[in-house]
C-alpha cells in the first residue's frame, strides 16, 4: 500500500459515483532513488496504484483490476517540482461487484495520466 507512504491525501470529496482527491506527494520515498536518482518520476504503475487505492478507501472493499481498456500516460510527475496531484474518479457499478471506472491524475500544470477500467470486488 502506498497511502501514507508515498502520497498522503490531502482532501477528499466523495458521492454515489464520484471521488475528487488531493494527494501530496513524499518526493523523498525510496522509489524515487531507482526511478530515477537525477531526475525523479512517478512510475506509471503508481498511477494505476493510487486510482486503485483510493477507490478501494471510499468503498471501503478490496478490489482486482478486471480489465484496463485505457491508459494514458501524459506526462510526467516530478515529485521534486510537481508535490500535489488531484485525482478524480467517476465510477458506475456494473453487474453483481463489478465497477466501471474513469479516473484522472491531474496537477495545476497539466493531466498527467487518464484511464477507463473494470474493477471488481476481490471475494472468493
Amino acid at each position: 500500500m502506498l497511502l501514507n507512504n508515498l502520497y498522503t491525501i490531502q482532501s477528499s470529496f466523495g458521492s454515489e459515483s464520484k471521488i475528487s482527491c488531493e494527494v501530496l506527494l513524499n518526493s523523498s520515498h525510496p522509489i524515487f532513488e531507482g526511478h530515477f536518482p537525477d531526475i525523479p518520476i512517478v512510475p506509471g504503475v503508481v498511477f494505476l496504484q493510487v486510482v486503485k487505492e483510493i477507490f478501494e478507501n471510499h468503498l471501503q472493499m478490496t478490489l482486482f483490476l478486471e480489465e484496463a481498456k485505457s491508459l494514458k500516460f501524459l506526462d510526467f510527475v516530478n515529485p521534486k517540482e510537481i508535490d500535489k496531484l488531484e485525482i478524480k474518479i467517476n465510477y458506475a457499478p456494473m453487474e453483481a461487484s463489478h465497477f466501471k471506472v474513469q479516473a484522472s491524475i491531474t496537477s495545476d500544470r497539466a493531466t498527467h495520466f487518464k484511464m477507463n477500467a473494470n474493477y471488481k470486488n476481490n471475494i472468493n
